[in-house]
């Protein structure tokens, strides 16, 4: 009896071996060096967007920032406004005091990814989503909207790069 007990969960052992190796997978995206080549980007624009705020006036900031928007983008934020439409488009009505922290990066796929950063101000983090595309093979900033981690989600405590 023991040994017929014995067979039959060797042999559901074995099934279930087979359906797993054999079975459809989800997708998985690997982070690869485009995907954080992605996130330089972001984190960039957002230092960008700090150096060039009234007191620092970085020029050539403004111009990275303007050149590292998407097509999408760059109808809502214009070249003559760019610091008021990038305010706007960034959704803040401060820059950062105390930097910019890197917190996540989720891959959506190739072409797509979701970048997590918190902009640190003395009163607290405020977190900001850099959506980021693939455009004429460069990645751009194409939206940035306001995060709120799900109930549940962690995100990482120490920040993966940060800038004072």
């Amino acid at each position: 009896m023991n040994k017929g007990i014995l067979v039959v969960i060797i042999l559901v052992l074995v099934g279930l071996g087979v359906w797993f190796l054999t079975s459809p997978k989800a997708t998985e995206v690997k982070l690869t060096s485009s995907h954080q080549a992605a996130e330089l980007v972001g984190y960039n624009f957002m230092l960008d967007f700090i150096a060039m705020a009234p007191g620092n006036d970085d020029i050539e900031a403004a111009e990275r920032v303007y050149q590292s928007l998407s097509q999408n983008a760059r109808q809502i934020v214009s070249q003559e406004k760019l610091l008021v439409d990038l305010a706007q488009f960034i959704g803040v009505q401060d820059v950062p005091d105390q930097g910019v922290s890197v917190e996540d990066l989720q891959v959506i796929d190739e072409k797509n990814v979701n970048l997590i950063l918190g902009l640190n101000y003395s009163g607290g983090i405020t977190m900001r989503l850099v959506g980021l595309v693939v455009e004429d093979g460069l990645w751009k900033v194409d939206q940035v909207s306001p995060y709120q981690p799900e109930e549940g989600q962690v995100v990482e405590e120490e920040p993966i790069i940060s800038a004072t």
